[in-house]
């Protein structure tokens, strides 16, 4: 019977050891930072998820629920009043308000006045043209997290002092409102007391 030699013995045995050693290694566990890196991952990801559903992120802008300050100086004088709820037409949301005209205006008080002009008495004026717009809001007033999820504009034309006049305005997009949650607001007008010029011109 023959014998393998000593020295091809011994490299067989060394081997063996070299692919237990292999082995070994492939079988070890991932590495700490490996491990640490995965924990911070799935922390974040359960963190933002968090804030998502609590509504804590993304952060809301503190003048979301603020309506936008009129560009007309005289506006205030065009009184809003909203009748009945908001009505739902496919799409379309349709609020009805009521706007009338107190507005008083000295002559010539918009657009560009006349260098050393006299100054005037404001007077009752026949708005031309008015804007009307109104906001939809996902809270109730009083809640410091409200946003607007929703906005349209109308028009009034014509109306003159003292008279009355329903708007229907029709907003389109808007979001998940609660009931109620909706203001309306003069926005601009122009009235037959406004100047007329290249600069000023009134809206169609």
């Amino acid at each position: 019977m023959q014998t393998a030699p000593r020295g091809a013995a011994d490299r067989g045995t060394k081997d063996v050891e070299v692919v237990a050693e292999r082995r070994t290694r492939v079988r070890r566990g991932p590495r700490p930072i490996t491990i640490i890196i995965a924990v911070i991952i799935a922390l974040l990801s359960l963190g933002a998820m968090f804030a998502v559903i609590s509504g804590v992120w993304p952060p809301r802008n503190e003048f979301e629920s603020v309506p936008p300050t009129p560009v007309s100086t005289y506006v205030n004088g065009l009184t809003v009043e909203k009748i009945g709820a908001p009505r739902q037409d496919g799409e379309q949301i349709i609020v009805t308000v009521r706007v009338t005209n107190n507005v008083k205006v000295p002559p010539g008080a918009q657009g560009t006045p006349t260098p050393n002009a006299p100054t005037h008495v404001p007077e009752p004026a026949t708005v031309r043209n008015g804007t009307v717009k109104v906001f939809f809001y996902d809270k109730p007033a009083g809640d410091s997290s409200r946003a607007i999820v929703g906005s349209a504009v109308g028009n009034v034309i014509d109306l003159k002092p003292g008279e009355s006049k329903e708007v229907q305005i029709v907003a389109i997009g808007v979001g998940e409102y609660c009931e109620g949650c909706f203001e309306a607001f003069p926005d601009t007008i122009w009235t037959d007391k406004d100047i007329v010029n290249s600069t000023a011109t009134p809206a169609p």
